[in-house]
């Protein structure tokens, strides 16, 4: 029984350590978990698991999934910021220049752009 309960936890939870996702956080609380459940139906089914937490914040699994895009997009440009990639332009076109592409020509200097436009 302890087992399942621990398996549906983590199917139904997530849980976050506040001062690792936010660097310099100095709220009461030091984690979220992430959920659909109200607070009386986490007690009621998680007590164990949810004590060693106190005091957390509860966040839906919505504001949960907007963290997540967040940081992948963080991680995303860092990484193309590392490769040494940036974007030139702005409005609906934009051009990513990679500069292994760029092509210097004693007479002018071009660079192959990936173009797209935004949505």
């Amino acid at each position: 029984m302890h087992t399942k309960n621990n398996k549906t936890f983590k199917q139904e939870c997530k849980i976050i350590n506040l001062e690792i996702e936010y660097p310099g956080y100095k709220g009461a609380e030091r984690y979220a978990i992430i959920t659909d459940l109200s607070e009386e139906v986490l007690n009621a089914r998680y007590s164990e698991q949810i004590e060693k937490y106190r005091p957390f914040i509860i966040l839906s699994k919505e504001m949960g999934l907007a963290m997540k895009e967040f940081n992948n997009n963080e991680k995303k440009h860092s990484m193309r910021l590392a490769r040494g990639e940036y974007y030139i332009g702005s409005g609906n076109n934009i051009d990513l220049n990679i500069p292994g592409l760029t092509v210097e020509d004693k007479q002018n200097m071009t660079f192959l752009p990936y173009r797209f436009a935004k949505e």
